[in-house]
């Protein structure tokens, strides 16, 4: 059992650095499953900022990415990948969805966040309402995994996007349309789909007309969790 502040980190599974999804934490009386997925890091982060509100006795509190790395048993450095692309990213997505305000950005995303006086009362990933996957067009459904894999991360016992490579649309191409012949034909088929992903809030990042530098959102994550084969 390893002791980090008042978090008990409870049945893991492996050591701190490398543990497997699906072990469980305990942080006051919040019991949660070591986040396996990318809207469970922002439910999780979520409620550990009501809980160091709790704790602080203060109404307008704000907490830093290191207090909730901390919570979260995640050994903090400024730029690991689990603290820009996980931690960072889950303050923003909170801030996008009213539950909280951003202070400090930094690598375009909040370092600190307070709760707002009445933020909304589900959970962030319910909140944000995803559709399952399946209610997608097929096409949509394979760029949205194909862009989930390339992306994914599983560091410090957390899952969370990195921003990934530039992908060359040939490339692309070739994985989403392995049996299309004409280039131009796949492309008029490709650049409609991935431009609909990043419109409806699944992706986000760069498209250009040679390359794709692409990750999924939030809603692309929570879409993506009623698949039981993408994680």
């Amino acid at each position: 059992m390893k002791q980090h502040g008042t978090l008990l980190a409870l049945d893991t599974l492996a050591s701190l650095d490398g543990r497997e999804v699906g072990s469980v934490f305990k942080w006051k009386d919040i019991t949660m499953e070591e986040v396996k997925d990318y809207p469970s890091l922002v439910d999780a982060v979520w409620k550990i900022v009501q809980e160091l509100l709790e704790d602080s006795g203060q109404g307008n509190g704000a907490f830093t990415a290191e207090q909730i790395a901390s919570a979260l048993a995640i050994p903090y450095t400024w730029d690991s990948n689990a603290v820009v692309f996980g931690i960072a990213q889950a303050n923003s997505d909170l801030v996008d969805l009213g539950y909280c305000k951003g202070h400090e950005e930094f690598y375009g995303r909040y370092h600190r966040i307070s709760p707002v006086p009445y933020p909304p009362k589900m959970l962030p990933s319910v909140y944000n309402n995803p559709p399952p996957l399946d209610k997608l067009r097929p096409l949509h459904q394979k760029a949205l995994q194909f862009f989930h894999e390339q992306t994914v991360c599983h560091e410090s016992g957390i899952t969370f996007y990195c921003e990934g490579r530039d992908i060359p649309v040939e490339e692309v191409i070739r994985a989403l349309l392995p049996n299309e012949t004409d280039m131009y034909t796949a492309r008029d088929k490709i650049f409609p789909a991935i431009n609909y992903l990043k419109e409806h809030g699944f992706v986000s990042g760069v498209i250009t007309s040679g390359k794709f530098r692409l990750w999924p959102t939030l809603r692309g994550a929570g879409c993506l969790r009623h698949t039981s084969n993408t994680f």
